[in-house]
């Protein structure tokens, strides 16, 4: 199921996993902000990771289905390149 344009994320984030993920990465919040550490770690670190994924599935699929593509000089384009942890 595709959602557009509402962040769940933050909102599926149960004490237990906010707690494995101060292990993995300690956070603090500051005591005059806003942000909570549900909504940093969803929108600092799981969203951008999502982003990042779906970023590289769309440019690989682009590779692979258009592997014909020339420049404007009429060179075969090389093969996209993905340099991602």
């Amino acid at each position: 199921m595709l959602v557009y344009g509402y962040s769940f994320i933050e909102n599926t984030l149960t004490p237990q996993i906010i707690e494995n993920m101060q292990k993995a990465m300690p956070l603090e919040t500051t005591p005059n902000g806003m942000e909570t550490l549900a909504y940093t770690y969803a929108n600092y670190f799981l969203c951008r990771k999502m982003t990042q994924t779906e970023r590289t599935e769309i440019l690989d699929g682009i590779s692979k289905l258009l592997p014909h593509i020339t420049t404007s000089e009429g060179r075969t384009a090389m093969p996209l390149k993905l340099y991602t942890p």
